[in-house]
Formats: structure tokens, C-alpha cells, sequence
């Protein structure tokens, strides 16, 4: 390799690879996504992944959040935990923490000598065996996970799915437990048409006689999950079945969640849990996380309550409804399917709520005599990758929101047109009360549109894909950064 910086190193070694986050959707399928050159590199690399305990995640919604909150408790419990996620924002290293920290590039760059020969290895049989199958750049990220994980002394490591579950790179571990967090339709071409099709995929994570715990909700998927515990005999925890939450303020308060084993029915309820992501939906992810705990308590790991709280109360995710300013209200959203849309609108309405009635106590006599609070205008600067459900996802959309800033991102191929965005757009809002529709080419320049036009009673909100945040600025500190 000619390249001399770490990050020059990383660049050239993991991106000449198909990456498939990058690539039009190709059909699921062993043809295309195959676990034996991955389960080959890790032979080679002496199986990293075996030298830590595993909590797997998969799903369509939630399993970011859930994966990110579950390291959080273990960090607190104690332990030297890993955590794999994908894609990354700004940098690769953001894929691959230990202990809440982010590997650089020179930590990334360490371990290429190791991965270099074997990953030459594993070429030159794909050559020569082309039903083998070759190596994605997804492959060798999950690989260099678990290696830097291994040489890092993780004791446990959570790791999310890439996509779907059954021939996802990740799905070489043998974990303690699983976990399968809500599913909707997303990422169609390559799992399915319906619900079912693609819980299937997901449910191809579950082990034999490891515990299972569930978020998904629709009853013929819910089937499907059964359908596989019973196939693998794994204890399965089901959400509104054996775990449930209670909370007086379902945004952002706390939770008390209920968990009842399904083989015992012995009723286990949680201490006062708190976090700091906002959403109904975040509470339910918080209820899956106490079920894990549970299992892991009984697998003979030490999480106590407090853990538990103190983990919980950390658990923060950049872009996942990441509140930036409060007047105007600016959120970052990573909602890219017409279920997480949905999730962000319905919390997006229960914070204006909120904010309502806060205004509601202060006193009349406060407010200047014949002054009006102006009406709040509700901008959303959208971007979304070509394989999603746009039309859906701006439906609903377009029930909420008065105004539309589009734009499209540029570091993946898979960007929409904006001219395609404008005409969706135009097809479903109402012709009586249309929105106001604005163009830019590049999505920093749509953002600082956004801002630039805010009244501090309005509310901007970036959704559609993580791309999108990705180019939208230096956003991390505030709206201030933007660049």
C-alpha cells in the first residue's frame, strides 16, 4: 500500500470493496450475500469473534437505539463492552466503539497488517472458486470489528445487523441472546414485499436455546418469530405479551417497565427508568433492553439496578430525534421509512403539546396587551435514498408540515432527485392547502435556508436519511457549526 497517513491507509483498504450501502438493491440471496468468505476471514484471523460474549440485534426500527442504550448498561454494569453499528455519519471509526469511545484511524490502520494477508487470502480463492463468493466492504468492517474488539479485551460486545438478519455478515456469532426490535417495511427489493417476508430474514439470527426477546407488533409477523424459537427451542420474550411500560409522560419521562419470564411467569418490574431520547417508541426500546438484562442477569451477568439507570440515563444517539435548538426548535432525525417517519411526526406533535402547555401557566398579566403568538410554521429539509417508500414517507409527512426544503445528498449514489422529490410532493398534498416547496442542490445550503428563515416559535426538522445528516455540517455543537 502506497498511501502514508492511517486515514489514507483505511480509505484504500476498506472502500475499493462493493459496498452495499452505496449500491443500488440488489436481491437478498445467497447469490449476492453470502456468509462463507466472512466466516473464511475470521478463520483466518483465529476467530475474534469467539473471545467475547454477543448480544445480537436486528429489526427495522429501533435496533440502533436499543443496541447503543444495551452498551451503555453493560459499560455501567462494569464490563468492557464493544459495540458495532453501521453506517457511520462522519467517520468509520464511529462503527466501531469500546467503552463509548469512537476507534481512530490509527487504531484502524493497526490492524491491517493482520487483515491484509488474510483478506488476500480470501481473494485469490474467490477467484478461483467464484461460487465462493467475494468480500464486501461490510464484510471487512464486521471482520475488523471483532478483531479490534478481540485485541481491545472487549468482554462483550453488542452487535447490530447491517440488514436483515440471516445472511447479514454479523450473523457468524453464537450470542448469548437476541434481540429483534420492531419491523416495518424497509429495504423491500432485497427482503421482501411484506412484513412477514422481511421478519423471516430477521428472525434468521435466533439460536438454538438462546433467549430471544421481541418488538415486533404485527400478529402474522409475530408468528413468524414464534414459529422460529419453537424451530430452535429459544425462550422467547415478547413485547405487550410479556413486557410492558408504564409512564405518566410518555416523551420524555421516566418508565416503569413489567417484564414476566414466559417459561416461569415470574413478573420482574424495573426501578424508575429514565432516558434522554424522546418518543413513546424510545420507551418501548427501553422495555426490550430490561428484558436483555433480565436474561443476562440469569446467564450470570452482574447488572444491577443501578447499572441499569446510570446506563440508561448516558444512552445518547447523535440524529436519532437530536433536539440542536429550542427557538426555533431544530431536530436531526435518521427516519428513512415511512415507520419512522410516522414515529417522528406523532413525537413532533406530543412536544408541541408539551410546549403548549408549558406557555399555558405563565400568567396573563405577562403577556403584552393585545399581542398574539404568531402561528408556529413547521419546516422539514428532506433528502431519501431511491429504494425507499418516498411516496409514503412524504404522505405522511405532508400531513405535518407546512413547509418542504429539498434537496439531495451527494456522498451516496442512491440519492433521489430533488425534480422526482417535487413531483411525489406534488401528488400527495392537498391541492386547497399546499406547502411551501423550496429547492438546493446541496443540503448544508438547505439547511442554513431553514434557519435562516425561522421565527423562534417554528420548528425545522432534518429527516429522510442519514446521508442526508452526514452533508448537512459540522451540526454536533448546535446550528451555529453549520458549515
Amino acid at each position: 500500500m502506497s498511501a502514508s497517513t492511517p486515514e489514507q491507509l483505511v480509505q484504500s483498504f476498506f472502500y475499493g470493496r462493493l459496498n452495499y450501502e452505496k449500491q443500488l438493491p440488489l436481491a437478498y440471496g445467497q447469490h449476492h450475500y453470502r456468509l462463507k468468505p466472512v466466516t473464511a476471514l475470521l478463520e483466518l484471523l483465529g476467530n475474534p469473534h469467539r473471545s467475547m460474549a454477543v448480544v445480537h440485534v436486528a429489526g427495522t426500527k429501533g435496533k440502533g437505539s436499543v443496541s447503543t442504550m444495551l452498551h451503555h448498561v453493560l459499560r455501567s454494569g462494569g464490563y468492557r463492552c464493544g459495540l458495532y453499528t453501521s453506517p457511520h455519519i462522519h467517520q468509520l471509526g464511529e462503527r466501531f466503539l469500546v467503552d463509548g469511545r469512537a476507534a481512530d484511524a490509527t487504531q484502524l490502520a493497526d490492524l491491517l497488517p493482520v487483515l491484509d494477508p488474510a483478506v488476500a487470502e480470501i481473494d485469490d480463492r474467490s477467484l478461483r472458486e467464484p461460487e465462493f463468493g467475494s468480500l464486501t466492504f461490510f464484510d471487512l468492517c464486521t471482520a475488523a470489528a471483532f478483531l479490534y474488539f478481540y485485541r481491545q479485551t472487549v468482554q462483550i460486545a453488542v452487535i447490530e445487523v447491517g440488514m436483515g438478519g440471516r445472511l447479514d455478515s454479523t450473523n457468524v456469532v453464537d450470542p448469548l441472546l437476541s434481540i429483534i426490535t420492531n419491523v416495518s417495511l424497509d429495504h423491500t427489493q432485497q427482503l421482501g414485499n411484506t412484513v412477514v417476508e422481511i421478519v423471516r430474514e430477521k428472525a434468521g439470527i435466533i439460536k438454538p436455546q438462546r433467549p430471544v426477546v421481541s418488538g415486533v407488533r404485527q400478529p402474522e409477523a409475530r408468528e413468524v418469530v414464534e414459529e422460529q424459537a419453537r424451530k430452535h427451542r429459544a425462550p422467547l420474550a415478547q413485547f405487550d405479551k410479556h413486557l410492558t411500560w408504564t409512564s405518566e409522560d410518555p416523551l420524555a419521562g421516566p418508565c416503569v417497565v413489567c417484564f414476566e419470564d414466559p417459561e416461569t411467569h415470574q413478573v420482574i418490574v424495573s426501578p424508575t427508568l429514565q432516558t434522554p431520547l424522546l418518543g413513546p417508541h424510545q420507551r418501548d426500546n427501553v422495555a426490550l433492553v430490561f428484558a436483555a438484562t433480565v436474561y443476562l442477569r440469569c446467564a450470570g451477568w452482574e447488572l444491577s439496578d443501578s447499572a441499569i439507570q446510570s446506563g440508561l440515563a448516558v444512552a445518547q444517539i447523535p440524529g436519532r430525534l437530536q433536539v440542536i435548538s429550542s427557538a426555533p426548535r431544530v431536530v436531526l432525525d435518521v427516519a428513512h421509512n415511512p415507520a419512522s417517519i410516522s414515529a417522528l411526526v406523532e413525537t413532533l406533535r406530543m412536544m408541541e403539546v408539551a410546549a403548549q402547555r408549558a406557555t399555558s401557566t405563565v400568567a396573563a398579566s405577562e403577556t403584552p396587551l393585545g399581542s398574539t403568538t404568531p402561528p408556529i410554521c413547521r419546516t422539514l429539509v428532506f433528502a431519501v435514498s431511491r429504494d425507499k417508500d418516498a411516496v409514503e414517507m412524504l404522505r405522511i409527512a405532508a400531513a405535518y408540515f407546512d413547509r418542504f426544503v429539498l434537496t439531495r445528498f451527494h456522498n451516496n449514489p442512491r440519492a433521489l432527485e430533488i425534480s422526482q422529490l417535487r413531483e411525489i410532493l406534488s401528488q400527495v398534498t392537498d391541492p386547497l392547502r399546499p406547502p411551501v416547496v423550496e429547492v438546493f442542490d446541496r443540503p448544508s445550503e438547505a439547511f442554513r435556508h431553514a434557519l435562516n428563515d425561522a421565527r423562534p416559535t417554528d420548528v425545522v426538522v432534518v429527516a429522510g436519511s442519514l446521508f442526508l445528516l452526514a452533508e448537512i455540517g459540522s451540526w454536533s455543537n448546535g446550528p451555529s457549526d453549520v458549515e
